[in-house]
């Protein structure tokens, strides 16, 4: 498995498990996401279940699911949940200590490709089978670690589908986030925390910091007063 930097950009370097704790994973495409993930889980111990989301519908996944089940280690179980995870779940629940859930993307566009179909709405329906999910990983497991993508930062999708899911995996998202009790997002194989103890201040929570120093605590320079003679310019 590849190094990932000790140090999370937060200065506290990694994750402390708790009692219960789940832990959210983001980011674009081999961003190191799943590299991450593996090594949050190995560090909390114990029983570790790998939950793996994608099918084998074609050989390019075939390959990509063979260089996940290499990398991870030999000693993790693995149940594979494509559909219906949290009956299927609720089956082993309690034998293991720890799980991986890797990936809420790939889960999201199986439930969207059977759902779409029947349903007058399926962005509605589906956010509450998908906060569903939310609650009870973050409710009745001890640890878990979940995966998933950012999908909405590229252009508009231009077919209705793609940009209902687009829509659907960024509400997706944002439920298991609400319920993490950290989320790290991964840019260029280097994770920074965005949720929890020593992440970055989340937008609309109050900074100690006084309104009149710069982010490294020195004062900003006076402003001349009014109607007094500004700052000499320097020499041409």
């Amino acid at each position: 498995m590849p190094d990932m930097p000790d140090v999370l950009f937060d200065g506290k370097g990694w994750h402390a498990p708790s009692l219960r704790s789940m832990i959210l994973v983001t980011g674009g495409a081999r961003s190191g996401k799943s590299t991450l993930a593996e090594r949050l889980a190995t560090d909390f111990g114990g029983r570790v279940l790998y939950v793996a989301t994608a099918e084998p519908r074609d050989e390019e996944m075939r390959l990509r699911i063979e260089r996940h089940q290499a990398a991870r280690s030999p000693e993790w179980g693995t149940l594979v949940a494509p559909r219906d995870a949290v009956e299927r779940l609720r089956e082993v629940e309690g034998d293991w200590d720890t799980l991986l859930l890797d990936c809420l993307t790939l889960y999201t566009t199986t439930l969207l490709l059977e759902e779409e179909a029947g349903s007058s709405d399926p962005e509605v329906a589906l956010a509450q089978v998908m906060q569903d999910l939310a609650d009870y990983l973050s409710d009745h497991w001890p640890q878990a670690v979940v995966v998933t993508n950012e999908v909405g930062t590229g252009i508009v999708p231009g077919d209705r589908l793609s940009r209902l899911f687009r829509d659907l995996q960024g509400r997706v998202n944002q439920a298991f986030a609400r319920r993490a009790d950290e989320v790290y997002l991964c840019v260029s194989g280097i994770p920074i925390k965005i949720k929890g103890q020593g992440s970055l201040q989340p937008a609309g929570e109050q900074s100690t910091r006084p309104a009149d120093t710069r982010v490294d605590g020195s004062p900003w320079p006076s402003d001349p007063p009014v109607g007094g003679s500004s700052p000499p310019r320097p020499a041409s």
